[in-house]
């Protein structure tokens, strides 16, 4: 939309307006009724035209070149990536109306951002993992060092490993790795955390640490020595959360100590005969 603009003596004889051609000076001035409020426009060749040279036979961007390089416009981007053109000193010689910069609801009304508003957003730098070509390239070269060094500084040993290499009489070409030892070296497997059965001293320590009642440490070996050391049909895999759990249920039931849910079961069939018997059902 076309604005009403002021226009100074002094821009006839300004240095930088003067090195422009003429139909580059018509287009600075047509800029400024373009431009919003800030002096910032849209860089849309053909509309521009449209607005300042609507008959005439001009080449736009040429003479937004040349106003450009005369330092008389600034043209940018957003972050959108939208071509926008801000007019130098625009604020400092032009005083819009105030219907421009209001809007009907008294708020600020919109401008499009200025240069210094669009930094370019920097990609997030990430480290690239290599592929697994790559990987497996690295590692036939990592064993081709050994392959080439003197066998007794390489003690014959796959890097990585601890396993010697087959026929150790010499050192094996890389290239006549099994895919399996390629995985091997590239991606070397996790060793698992095996459990071992507690002794007896270690669960009575144990007990003694949580202030519990020592007599239920030989009960607890006893038991789970019975079974294999699982927990249902499952392996155990902590004996000190079993043991927690042992002495919450034996604390529950301190007259009897530790039932099993058979052994409960059974109990309360032979309290209901006895009372049969007395007849007290």
């Amino acid at each position: 939309m076309a604005r009403s603009r002021n226009i100074k003596p002094g821009f006839f004889k300004d240095a930088k307006v003067v090195r422009c051609s003429f139909e580059a000076r018509l287009l600075f001035q047509g800029l400024w009724c373009i431009a919003d409020y800030m002096g910032r426009l849209k860089y849309e060749p053909l509309e521009i035209k449209m607005e300042v040279f609507p008959a005439d036979n001009v080449d736009i961007d040429k003479l937004m070149s040349e106003l450009t390089e005369n330092k008389l416009i600034e043209a940018y981007s957003d972050n959108s990536g939208t071509a926008l053109v801000q007019v130098t000193n625009f604020t400092r010689h032009q005083n819009p109306h105030i219907n421009e910069k209001v809007g009907k609801d008294k708020k600020p009304a919109p401008c499009l951002p200025g240069p210094h508003e669009c930094k370019p957003v920097e990609p997030e730098k990430t480290e690239e993992k290599p592929d697994k070509i790559q990987q497996l390239k690295d590692a036939i070269g990592l064993v081709s060092e050994y392959y080439q060094s003197d066998p007794a500084d390489s003690l014959l040993l796959i890097p990585d490993s601890l396993k010697l290499i087959p026929d150790s009489g010499l050192p094996r070409d890389p290239l006549d790795l099994d895919p399996e030892e390629v995985e091997e070296l590239v991606n070397p497997p996790k060793k698992k955390r095996r459990f071992t059965p507690p002794s007896l001293q270690e669960v009575e320590g144990y007990i003694r640490e949580r202030n519990g009642d020592i007599t239920q440490a030989s009960l607890f070996t006893d038991y789970y020595e019975s079974n294999g050391w699982k927990v249902g049909k499952n392996p155990m895999k902590d004996w000190k959360a079993s043991l927690r759990g042992w002495l919450s249920r034996s604390y529950s039931s301190p007259k009897t100590g530790y039932q099993t849910a058979h052994e409960q079961r059974a109990q309360r069939s032979q309290e209901i005969l006895d009372g049969f018997e007395k007849g007290e059902w």
